[in-house]
């Protein structure tokens, strides 16, 4: 058979093509101004004195610390920084949910102080919570004013081991903010 009767014979054998069918659909977007974050106070669990037992420090996102175990605070408020949760300003569009995450733990390490140096262990903070302004029984999450603004704390949990030799520790609390 010839190459061209074949191709012939192949077009007679489909079928007939029925009209397109068309129909038009929609795109949208929208802007928003971008959400920002700024630090304003640090999470700082105040001047510890330690016993041989480990203990813990809690500073609640509302505010106030709890001491447990060989942990005892030194601070009364006069002659050195209370504890306190961190606190951050949050700016975006208005009326607008947000919410805050946080890392589940945070490494701190501690730079001995007094005579003797050494070396000062990493303690950890696990616990961390957050409390928005706007929504303060809402968890991590708060709404942004007409003006486009809210703050938000974040307290957590110091785990302090017995024995711990003088040292001060520092950390950095990492936190996003999202549009919720």
């Amino acid at each position: 058979m010839r190459p061209w009767l074949i191709l012939a014979v192949a077009a007679l054998a489909l079928p007939a093509r029925a009209p397109a069918a068309t129909a038009l659909g929609q795109a949208g977007a929208e802007v928003v101004t971008p959400i920002t974050v700024t630090s304003l106070a640090d999470l700082d669990f105040g001047v510890i004195a330690t016993s041989g037992l480990s203990g813990t420090v809690t500073v609640q996102a509302e505010g106030g610390a709890s001491f447990a175990g060989g942990a005892a605070g030194l601070c009364d408020g006069s002659s050195c920084a209370a504890p306190h949760p961190a606190r951050f300003a949050v700016s975006g569009e208005a009326n607008r949910t947000y919410v805050v995450a946080a890392p589940a733990t945070i490494i701190v390490t501690g730079t001995p102080i007094g005579p003797g140096g050494g070396t000062a262990p990493d303690l950890v903070i696990g616990g961390l919570t957050v409390r928005a302004a706007s929504r303060p029984g809402a968890g991590s999450g708060g709404m942004l004013d007409g003006q486009g603004a809210d703050t938000f704390t974040v307290g957590g949990t110091l785990a302090l081991p017995g024995q711990l030799p003088p040292a001060r520790y520092r950390a950095v609390v990492p936190v996003v903010v999202t549009y919720g």
